[in-house]
């Protein structure tokens, strides 16, 4: 008999806010926009049997069931911030309003988890750590921390000793989570060092799992017919290579310098075309530099799109372009090289696992590096090349989404199999 098989089993999440969730909840959206890593792992424990629990933050607090989970989401505002903003300096209304909110997730963390009592209980990033920890062991049950990518390898551990000191109360948040004793700890390989953050707290590997996130296959295949259809639909033209960029258009995604770079390469014969999918506060900004720059109808600003759209978007690229501040090696990157599209990206060292120089992609090491980027867009042999180049390595080296779960799931069955026979992992 499996361990699926031997009990039911109950898992809680506990996380602070989830983007775009109320249109989720209010306009029947199929799945919420925005860290998959959030939302296909608590589906994907839905979907194998297990009586799936999540406390997140929302505008009101309220509790109801949707697409086999249980939301338990929670307002952190409280009826005395206004007077915390007339009464107190800053620094005092910061500390304040972290005390508040912690008292409040665990307070609903730990009556939720009486109720419940679940099998496992998980804290999803870093601010959640603390109060998902002392409820797991209040009630004698497995902990497990998710961080999602990491800020701390660069910032903090890598730094000279006056810089961490200096930096040392933006990080206590990590310091402390990453020293709790929790039985499993899940970091996101996103190219930002998470591993090196885990041997840097000198945390046993056999409590670590180091993942790079699952992907969603894109159904459509990118033969000249779809690419064709898929142009008209969005009004996209025939006759130019599009280079796409997909993300938040906020400032360390650094869509102004893909921007700037297309610019700075549109002055050749080649016929290009920049399409920009997301949206953010840095809309307006990158707007005007498309003015400046006099690039007029060859950048096209698409929005905030729905996943399917999205991938009816890479279907009918040419290439993916992505200049991010920390790591490159996002969801949108993984899921451009599993729809075969060539990479223009920084030679940074995140997409080293992905990418490789010349053979399914370009990586600069400078913004002047323009020869071979042109070279790649002017030649239909070389971009043909690399399209199936990144289909072979998304082949080789990337999970689906169910793959990369049945890891985790494995792991997580094993350390409540051995909480109830009363030893540790």
């Amino acid at each position: 008999m499996s361990n699926t098989q031997k009990f039911n089993k109950k898992v809680l999440f506990i996380s602070g806010p989830f983007s775009e969730l109320e249109d989720y909840i209010n306009n029947d959206l199929e799945t919420p926009k925005g860290m998959p890593g959030v939302y296909k792992r608590l589906k994907y424990f839905a979907e194998k049997g297990w009586e799936v629990h999540w406390i997140v933050e929302g505008k009101t607090d309220r509790r109801f069931k949707k697409d086999g989970i249980n939301f338990y989401t929670y307002n952190p505002s409280f009826y005395i911030f206004k007077w915390l903003l007339n009464n107190l300096r800053l620094s005092r209304i910061i500390k304040i309003a972290f005390l508040l909110r912690f008292v409040k997730v665990f307070t609903l963390s730990l009556k939720v988890a009486n109720e419940v009592k679940p099998d496992v209980i998980y804290g999803l990033k870093v601010a959640y750590a603390l109060p998902s920890y002392i409820v797991a062991r209040k009630l004698n049950t497995v902990a497990i921390f998710v961080e999602f990518g990491t800020w701390m390898y660069r910032d903090f551990i890598s730094s000279n000793f006056l810089r961490r000191i200096i930096r040392l109360p933006f990080f206590i948040g990590s310091i402390i989570a990453f020293n709790l004793p929790f039985d499993l700890f899940i970091m996101t390989n996103d190219g930002t060092n998470g591993d090196k953050v885990f041997k840097y707290f000198k945390i046993p590997e056999n409590k670590c799992l180091f993942l790079l996130n699952g992907v969603d296959k894109n159904p459509i295949q990118r033969t000249k017919e779809n690419i064709t259809y898929l142009r008209k639909k969005y009004n996209l033209p025939l006759d130019r290579k599009i280079i796409l960029s997909v993300g938040r258009l906020v400032s360390w995604k650094r869509v102004d310098k893909v921007i700037k770079f297309f610019s700075s390469i549109k002055g050749y014969k080649y016929n290009l075309q920049l399409v920009i999918v997301g949206n953010g506060d840095q809309e307006v900004k990158l707007k005007e530099i498309v003015k400046e720059e006099e690039l007029g109808d060859s950048v096209k600003f698409m929005g905030d799109l729905p996943h399917n759209d999205i991938f009816e978007i890479m279907a009918l690229s040419d290439v993916y372009i992505s200049f991010y501040d920390l790591s490159n090696l996002s969801n949108t990157m993984l899921e451009a090289i599993s729809s075969g599209l060539p990479i223009i990206s920084l030679n940074d060292g995140s997409l080293s696992e992905v990418v490789t120089d010349g053979y399914n992609g370009i990586l600069i090491n400078s913004f002047d590096e323009k020869d071979r980027v042109i070279e790649m867009l002017s030649n239909d042999e070389i971009l043909e090349r690399m399209s199936k180049a990144s289909y072979e390595i998304a082949l080789k080296k990337l999970y689906t989404w169910d793959e990369r779960m049945e890891k985790e799931l494995k792991i997580v069955e094993n350390l409540i199999e051995a909480k109830r026979k009363g030893y540790g992992r």
